[in-house]
């Protein structure tokens, strides 16, 4: 038996003498030397560590703090893992006498093995009496588990992975939830000092009641007004998605949303410490409003300008654009539209509707995404095009077909009619309403320069387009839907054709008027009718009168006009 051991063996006088020992132990040397007597093992398989904890448990955490090198820390978990002859572990006699030395033991645990070794060696009741003594609450409402991540970060996961039974990760969840005298929950603080245990420690909550108990602790804000979510956001980021996750009721969500628009002592919100430092989790932060109110207060926090005189919508359109669909689906009332287009900038706008119209590898347009899962936040959308350039972009986005074989306007028809007026208003120019003309018609035209490049060719789907959108038809109204299936065929025709001179536009659009097919309507003369449209296209001359001002007599004679106007005939070839 070593000089240390003897000495432990004699507790009622050696107390200050064994302090004293290791007080002299001021080299590395000295120190391994202490360490190896304390895990020699005796003839009853009770190892210096052990003894110690028994005889003179005030001592044990002295003891512990010798080992300040990796190979000792091996040793002494080693030793205190090691079987004595009442079959008990140091780990236990520990626990046993003095379980205020929990933390240190943990500490010492450093590598994946001595992790290991240390939950084999306690037994199922070891690892709940542990549990408990870190769930435990002190005066000032700190928890052991909370000072082992403050003193001991890296031994907290070896903690949290003693709880295997449903009571013992309750306890867990129970201690993260703790709030202290400074307001900070246990999450909170191993969120600040032990990061890379987050997952772990909410993977812990596996019953509803203990997800809505985290959920309330990360919405606990403390004495800088920082919110737990938002602590998490900046220095746990990769935890973020699973802290949402935890979000399965309206009201849960509504607590989060609440914590994200939470104003801290420096005018910062939760939400703009996500848009900093958490790009991957933006989409689920903002989607975590499901309620017109939730959604209203988001919006509202995105339009803060923070202490860069910066909006979180300017950083979101800067640096997460994938995330704008999103933000967008929140405005879904008039007020909140209005919102959103006073706190954006035109070149704002403009990103943003650049942003609609690229085309993911699914071959779908962000605008017809917007579209299909989002449809009341499309007028949003459509409003931010105020020039003449971003409207035109919109405009193609609407007529491109996507890989199931729709345009951007039928999936609008299908899933948000709503929009459909909004989404027409944007041709404001000839080149816009032909190529709306062409989709309308179900014509697909892979370079819309032979159409830009060609006014008279313009002027024709300009006639069809406002003849196809002027709100005239239905099974009552005159001509019904055949007018319409007669224009789809006058397009298709146009864009047909090889060589779409002025004369061969002019023919074609006199055959538009006649109709198409033995069984067709010729057109009428009234306000709505095919004719109207053909003659203020000018294909035919200058419309000198409004065609609704004319007499009856008048657009009769129009008509004639146009169906005996003398197309030359092509000239021979040379």
């Amino acid at each position: 038996m070593s000089a240390i051991l003897k000495l432990i063996h004699v507790p009622q006088a050696t107390g200050w003498a064994f302090a004293a020992a290791i007080t002299l132990a001021t080299t590395e040397e000295d120190k391994s030397k202490l360490v190896a007597a304390l895990c020699q093992v005796d003839n009853n398989n009770w190892t210096g560590i052990s003894t110690l904890g028994y005889y003179l448990p005030k001592s044990v955490n002295m003891a512990l703090a010798l080992a300040t090198t990796k190979k000792d820390k091996a040793k002494l978990v080693a030793a205190l893992c090691q079987i004595n002859s009442n079959n008990w572990t140091g780990i236990k006699v520990l626990l046993d006498k003095h379980p205020e030395s929990i933390g240190a033991i943990l500490a010492l645990a450093t590598t994946e093995g001595d992790k290991s070794k240390i939950t084999a060696a306690l037994s199922q009741d070891d690892k709940s009496k542990i549990i408990a003594i870190l769930c435990q609450v002190d005066d000032k409402g700190k928890t052991g588990l909370r000072v082992l991540g403050r003193n001991f970060p890296k031994s907290v996961k070896t903690a949290l992975a003693l709880a295997t039974t449903q009571e013992d990760k309750s306890k867990f969840v129970a201690a993260l939830c703790q709030v202290d005298d400074n307001n900070w929950t246990g999450i909170s603080i191993l969120g600040y000092y032990a990061p890379e245990s987050i997952n772990m420690a909410l993977a812990l909550a596996t019953t509803k009641k203990d997800k809505a108990k985290l959920v309330a602790a990360l919405c606990q804000v403390d004495d800088n007004n920082w919110a737990g979510i938002k602590v998490l956001g900046r220095y746990a980021p990769t935890s973020i998605n699973t802290v949402l996750a935890l979000a399965t009721t309206q009201e849960d969500k509504s607590k989060f949303v609440a914590a994200l628009c939470q104003v801290d002592n420096k005018g910062q919100t939760g939400l703009n410490t996500l848009l900093c430092h958490t790009p991957n989790a933006i989409t689920a932060a903002l989607a975590i409003a499901t309620t017109k109110q939730d959604k209203s207060k988001l919006l509202a926090t995105l339009c803060q300008v923070n202490n860069k005189g910066k909006t979180g919508l300017k950083v979101l359109i800067d640096d997460h654009p994938a995330s704008i669909n999103t933000a967008l689906a929140l405005a879904t009332t008039k007020e909140d539209q209005s919102m959103l287009t006073a706190a954006l900038s035109q070149d704002d706008k403009s990103k943003i509707v650049a942003t609609l119209c690229q085309v993911n590898d699914k071959g779908k347009t962000g605008l017809k995404a917007l579209t299909c899962y989002t449809p009341a936040a499309v007028n949003a959308a459509l409003a931010l095009a105020i020039t003449k350039e971003d409207k035109e972009k919109l405009v193609m986005a609407l007529c491109r077909v996507g890989n199931e074989g729709w345009t951007g306007l039928k999936v609008l028809e299908c899933y948000a009619p709503q929009s459909v007026d909004a989404a027409l208003a944007l041709a404001t120019t000839d080149f816009d309403k032909a190529i709306l003309a062409l989709a309308q018609a179900k014509v697909t035209v892979n370079d819309y320069d032979s159409v830009r490049a060609n006014p008279n060719l313009q002027k024709a789907l300009v006639a069809a387009y406002d003849y196809l959108n002027s709100g005239r038809f239905g099974w009552h109204r005159t001509h019904g839907n055949h007018g319409k299936e007669q224009t789809y065929q006058f397009i298709q025709n146009l864009m047909a054709k090889k060589n779409n001179d002025l004369n061969n536009i002019q023919t074609e659009m006199q055959q538009w008027l006649k109709g198409y097919g033995v069984f067709s309507f010729s057109s009428n003369c009234n306000r709505s009718s095919r004719v109207r449209f053909a003659y203020q296209s000018e294909l035919f001359g200058q419309a000198a009168t409004p065609f609704f001002e004319m007499r009856d007599e008048d657009r009769k004679a129009i008509r004639q006009t146009i169906l005996d106007f003398s197309v030359p005939a092509p000239a021979p070839p040379h």
